[in-house]
């Protein structure tokens, strides 16, 4: 019976310590949206919380956010959503104070005839599907997940897997992660010479419209139709997989 007692005791000691440093989850929305130029382009950057980003059936660009906190509604106030409007379409988290315990996911649409150009994050995964633009995506601990675009430049994570639907290439791609799994699925169409390295994992080439060159444990170089244009492909820590494109 006393030890009964003594096990309840300390599961509730430990409930209220997680409810005291956690406290109740506070929202806060967001939203806008901004009618672009002929020439505009947009870029985002965000430091805590997922970027999505996908097509827009309408002429207008709308960006909503959620600001999210446990550490009670003032911390909200610490964080500030700011959307820059001209030919540079600038949507960005701004940390008024350095200390703040905040995320913030956005929800972005674009408009086909609009470029989308730099999107960078911190701690967050960033997903773009659809939409147009030279396209760099960038984030230090999450995944990527890129699909239905028509040029990508970079997609780089240090702690993530990525996952790329290729379908155009303007000059050059860069995809690189540090830690974690690469997945690129090739077009048919596709002309370009394609390098891959690894560290630590495994190479697996399932794409029939790759046409293998040099193989090692460690790297591929290949060409999908004509070559020419670049691909280059990199992981530390991860296996790397080639698919082709579904039909």
């Amino acid at each position: 019976m006393k030890k009964y007692i003594l096990i309840t005791l300390t599961f509730a000691v430990v409930w209220l310590q997680t409810v005291s440093v956690y406290g109740e989850l506070k929202k806060e929305e967001f939203f806008d949206f901004v009618k672009p130029g002929k020439n505009a382009r947009v870029k985002v950057s965000n430091i805590n919380g997922n970027i999505n980003i996908s097509r827009s059936k309408e002429s207008n660009i709308t960006i909503y956010a959620v600001k999210k906190t446990y550490a009670g509604k003032e911390e909200l106030n610490k964080v500030e959503v700011t959307v820059s409007k001209g030919d540079e379409i600038v949507i960005k988290t701004i940390y008024v104070k350095e200390s703040a315990n905040v995320s913030v996911d956005y929800n972005i649409t674009i408009p086909d005839d609009i470029a989308l150009q730099d999107v960078n994050n911190l701690n967050g995964d960033i997903n773009i599907i659809g939409v147009n633009g030279s396209i760099s995506a960038v984030t230090l601990n999450g995944n990527i997940d890129i699909g239905e675009t028509k040029s990508i430049l970079k997609a780089k994570t240090s702690n993530g897997s990525i996952k790329v639907i290729l379908s155009e290439i303007n000059d050059k791609v860069n995809i690189e992660t540090h830690n974690g799994a690469i997945e690129i699925f090739l077009s048919s169409n596709l002309d370009a010479d394609v390098q891959v390295e690894i560290a630590n994992g495994k190479i697996e080439n399932h794409s029939a419209c790759l046409s293998v060159n040099d193989l090692s444990g460690t790297f591929l170089g290949g060409k999908t139709g004509k070559g020419n244009k670049k691909l280059y492909i990199k992981s530390f820590n991860g296996n790397i997989d080639l698919y082709d494109q579904k039909k």
